[in-house]
């Protein structure tokens, strides 16, 4: 039973800690969010969220390669959903580093717990 609350915080703090560090990496790479504030979704703060505590959880399991296939399937939807108002090579540019910087924040977390846990 300790085991599994030690995975749901670590998982919990994966996505909500985890997303002060992707904006953090974010900044210190001066990439901007080509679009104006009031055009960006609210659904992709909580992709990103979801896919650290995802990523998190399938490393804390010792599935890492599984982990692979969210990265992958994130960068190509977020991609997709390109808008045909902004420069696509500025969007494209901030969408790649961000989902990079999200995963390997989820990976050390959850390599953080698989350690924790062992």
């Amino acid at each position: 039973m300790k085991t599994f609350f030690l995975s749901a915080l670590i998982v919990t703090l994966a996505g909500a800690l985890g997303h002060l560090f992707t904006i953090i990496i974010l900044q210190l790479t001066g990439i901007k969010h080509p679009l104006p504030t009031q055009e960006r979704l609210a659904a992709s703060k909580w992709i990103g969220i979801l896919e650290r505590m995802i990523v998190a959880l399938l490393v804390i399991s010792g599935h890492v390669g599984e982990s692979v296939f969210l990265f992958a399937l994130k960068a190509g939807v977020m991609i997709y959903r390109t808008p045909d108002n902004s420069n696509k090579s500025d969007f494209a540019d901030y969408v790649m580093v961000g989902t990079m910087a999200s995963y390997l924040v989820g990976l050390g977390f959850g390599f953080f717990g698989h350690y924790i846990l062992q």
